[in-house]
């Protein structure tokens, strides 16, 4: 059974979400019944979503509200959600999706706003994830509606829409009412026949029911010529059929054909025409309230009385209940909101109108209006709705108050970063040049939203306001000075990183961690991250690994979830990076283990280990597993402005795994998608990174044929250079470019290249740099027939992979690097290493002996889990061991036995033995 409002409203925070939103307007008493349309909405049930895409006016609620009266015992509850443009925010309006659904059934939902509404809630994909699960649950079949979508324009809003309705259950129907298609994949679900559509063709009045209409439900008896005349006028538009009614109701015949005459044009002239009729027919005191009241968006009988009495000279109106009720009895455009009808809204119509009537003939008027409107709105605690009043007024002081002291914290841990941005830019710059904790906030939003050159001149206003005795200026405490001025530097580094000036990123950080008080962890977690950021950019792996690992420290079990695991995602990619295969594979199971424990999984946080494992699991040669995962962390990273550069990351090993798995237009497609995110997301240096992989994916698709990344090397020559600096892009540009000479035979070139990078790797610990170095220096030496160099080369290369179980760096340097594994098995170098190597670079189609015997050549996973099948682990325990379902294992076990050509463990393990693969 459903819950009731009440028993849903004492579930929410009432500053923030009101509960008329969530009620249908009740079916008026009078309402023209119109069984071809609800039928088809029932019918409409079968698929996913039904569409009414309509212009104003046209009776899309009020079809929607009849439907449900229509409705037989036994039909599919219904949750209700009117959208305004306040919901843009994706916090805001999934509150409101939750809110809205939990009226369905107990269940669904239940815990959901909690953590919303927490001071450190869940990112929006793991929300998702556990209502699509609540949903999942519901036995019996549910609708939800979202009426006027149109006011949503926010891209996160579709986005998390669409990934809802992909995913819905069966038993779950959306419906969606609009005034402009939405951007969801409407094309896909029409070609399946998922999609029930009513368009305003629909909707429009027949003739039997106009006449119904204004004959019996509006009074009138009109005459042939003049029914026609509105007919054909309007052309079935209910809003102008309704109006036009209100207009003759009570006139006589021989007005009624002046009105008819002067009745003409296009349906905003119509309007303006009917509004203008309508409104100046009504007394003095009802036109007062309309137009005093109209700045609401909702209207309740105690807070039209506290904004009607503006401007009133002949006394106070009646009671702003009575009105309201007076109004909806003569029909005049109010709807309710509640079975009560405490709560009220205009017809956006009518109040477009009213407004600008009040615009032009009481401009006086308006900032007293918003003023009384949020001073009531503030003392029932309603703080969301008297910010907007405020400034709408103009009254900037008290807007400011209410933004700095009482919302933006609230805002900050709930995630509603677009509204606070809003608010925030609609103050005057002054303000917030005089409030350093506003301009802070707006600071901080406008980093995360990757605006970097909106930031700097936040900054300065926040740095003239804390300088010259801002202590006893400000009435502020010292110490709340010096943490602000500690957040300046810590958002400056934040800045100095996205424009790729890592030394200054590192010092601005370090000094923020000292300024910033021991207790605010929050902040000096963050701080700590842009630090460790800083430092991968900077090619440092060690520090950047060292110092992930402080922010997952410092964070857990004291800012939240969200931080942790954000963090833990982080250091997963940079122990990856830095060329710790085991122990990211161990921290992501870590991470994995946390999201799962506080129900946080496919969350960003998630999408960043997975880009870090995907790299991992890329290195190793199991590459199925690893294109998968890393469309998975991209996709996660991708729709979070904060995390652009781990999914252009991403996007670049991805390249990679579609190149080896024989995909090389694939590869180049999503490093145009690469290049895109990098572009939007203020990524550092992201051209750069983007042209570097496409040179490597050309130099190793196409040996020779060298033109475009000879190209590139031209357009790089500078950055390049031996002088250029031996940060993380820079080490890329070196490895690719003595990848280039080596095409070109230059093999002097490359082993100079090489060696100068070899030091500067070895002083930072960047072990998997060492390896990418040794492979190619061992390659140029092959190249010069140095051969016991290039051995002594390739041995220290493979001393420091076989730990790791690197295995692409090795493959992908194809035949040259098969001749010299070759000559490495000769010598007995590292033998069960290298013919394990030998067999996967045997997968892409080269001769290397006894693994070209096999049916097909094993994997680098198939070979590790063959070691496992040897040692007699069970199916489990080797599940166990690789970090892998039990059933991906029963997978590999599969593929084993058929590339081996066995049907038991037994035979695999003596199979495997002859060929010299255990």
């Amino acid at each position: 059974m459903a819950h009731t409002l009440q028993e849903v409203d004492a579930e929410l925070p009432q500053d923030d979400l009101l509960a008329t939103k969530l009620h249908m307007p009740p079916p008026r008493r009078d309402l023209v019944q119109r069984p071809r349309l609800t039928d088809r909405l029932s019918a409409g049930l079968r698929g996913p979503l039904t569409l009414i895409v309509a212009p104003a006016g046209w009776g899309k609620t009020t079809l929607l509200s009849d439907w449900r009266a229509a409705q037989r015992e036994g039909a599919p509850p219904m949750a209700w959600l009117a959208l305004d443009s306040e919901d843009n925010d994706l916090t805001r309006f999934l509150g409101y999706v939750i809110t809205a659904l939990h009226t369905l059934h107990p269940e669904v939902g239940r815990g959901l706003l909690a953590r919303l509404h927490s001071s450190h809630p869940p990112p929006t994909d793991a929300l998702l994830t556990l209502l699509l699960n609540d949903l999942v649950a519901l036995t019996q079949d549910a609708v939800l509606v979202l009426d006027d979508y149109h006011v949503i324009d926010a891209q996160a809003v579709h986005q998390a829409l669409a990934y809802l309705l992909d995913h819905l259950p069966p038993q779950i129907h959306l419906v969606i009412a609009t005034r402009a298609d939405p951007p969801l994949p409407l094309a896909r679900l029409r070609a399946r026949g998922q999609l029930a559509e009513l368009r305003a063709t629909d909707l429009r009045f027949t003739s039997d029911e106009a006449t119904e209409f204004l004959n019996r439900t509006m009074g009138l008896r009109l005459s042939a010529d003049d029914f026609a005349t509105l007919d054909a006028r309007t052309e079935g538009w209910i809003a102008g059929l309704h109006l036009a009614a209100l207009s003759l109701r009570d006139r006589d015949p021989e007005h009624r054909r002046d009105f008819m005459a002067a009745f003409s044009g296009t349906n905003r002239y119509i309007l303006d025409f009917l509004a203008d009729e309508v409104f100046d027919g009504q007394p003095q005191d009802i036109q007062r309230f309309l137009l005093c009241t109209s700045i609401l968006d909702r209207l309740s009988g105690a807070l039209c009385d506290a904004v009607a009495t503006a401007g009133a000279h002949d006394g106070p109106p009646s009671g702003g209940r009575a009105m309201l009720a007076r109004l909806g009895a003569t029909n005049l455009f109010v709807v309710p909101l509640d079975d009560d009808r405490t709560w009220y809204r205009y017809h956006p119509l009518f109040a477009d109108f009213l407004r600008e009537r009040l615009r032009r003939k009481h401009p006086d008027l308006i900032p007293d209006l918003h003023r009384r409107a949020y001073q009531w709105l503030e003392g029932k605690g309603l703080l969301a709705q008297a910010a907007d009043h405020a400034l709408a007024a103009a009254d900037y002081e008290q807007a400011a108050r209410l933004i700095e002291q009482v919302i933006a914290p609230t805002m900050w841990q709930r995630g509603e970063l677009m509204t606070l941005q809003r608010w925030l830019e609609r103050l005057p710059p002054a303000l917030t040049r005089t409030r350093p904790r506003l301009g802070l906030d707006l600071a901080w939003v406008v980093l995360w939203s990757a605006q970097i050159d909106a930031i700097e001149p936040r900054l300065q206003d926040v740095d003239h306001a804390l300088a010259d005795n801002a202590e006893a200026r400000l009435r502020l405490p010292r110490a709340t000075v010096s943490a602000m001025r500690g957040e300046v530097a810590a958002i400056r580094a934040g800045l100095s990183r996205q424009r790729g000036e890592t030394d200054a990123a590192i010092s601005l950080a370090s000094q923020a961690l000292a300024d910033l008080p021991r207790d605010d962890r929050l902040v000096r977690s963050v701080t700590t991250g842009l630090l460790a950021g800083a430092h991968l950019l900077n090619g440092d792996m060690v520090a950047a690994t060292e110092t992930f690992a402080q922010v997952v420290s410092l964070s857990r079990d004291s800012v939240g979830h969200t931080v942790t695991l954000v963090a833990s995602g982080r250091l997963v990619h940079a122990q990856a990076l830095q060329g710790q295969l085991r122990q990211a594979a161990t921290t992501y199971q870590q991470t994995l283990k946390m999201a799962t424990d506080h129900g946080m999984l496919a969350t960003p946080a998630i999408g960043v280990a997975q880009v870090g494992m995907g790299e991992v699991l890329r290195e190793r040669n199991d590459l199925e597993v690893a294109e998968n995962l890393l469309w998975q962390g991209i996709t996660l990273c991708a729709g979070w402005g904060g995390l652009a550069e781990v999914a252009l990351d991403g996007y670049r090993a991805l390249a990679h795994v579609l190149q080896a798995r024989g995909n090389p237009d694939g590869a180049l497609t999503v490093l145009q998608e690469a290049e895109a995110v990098g572009r939007d997301g203020n990524v550092a240096q992201y051209a750069a990174r983007v042209a570097v992989t496409e040179a490597e994916l050309w130099l190793r698709s196409a040996r020779g044929e060298v033109a475009p990344p000879t190209h590139w090397a031209a357009s790089r020559e500078g950055a390049s250079s031996p002088d250029s600096r031996m940060d993380y892009v820079g080490t890329l540009e070196r490895l690719a470019l003595a990848r280039l000479q080596m095409a070109q035979g230059r093999f002097d070139d490359a082993l100079r290249t090489v060696t100068r990078l070899l030091g500067a790797a070895e002083a930072r610990g960047w072990t998997r740099a060492m390896v990418e170095i040794l492979v190619l220096q061992a390659l140029s030496l092959q190249g010069l027939g140095q051969t016991p160099q290039a051995m002594i080369a390739l041995a220290r290369a493979l001393s420091l992979a076989e730990p790791q179980g690197y295995v692409r760096l090795f493959v992908d340097e194809a035949a040259p690097m098969v001749r010299l594994l070759q000559e490495a098995r000769s010598r007995g170098l590292a033998p069960t290493y290298v013919d394990a190597l030998l067999a996967a670079c045997g997968a892409t189609g080269m001769a290397v002996g006894d693994g070209a015997a096999l049916v097909e050549p094993l994997s680098a996973r198939e070979l590790e889990l063959l070691g496992f099948l040897a040692a007699g682990l069970s199916t489990s325990e080797i599940a166990a061991q690789l970090f892998i379902t039990t059933g991906t294992a029963r997978n590999h076990l599969k593929s084993i036995y058929g590339k081996l050509d066995v049907h038991s463990r037994l035979q695999a393990v003596e199979r495997a033995r002859a060929l010299n693969l255990l």
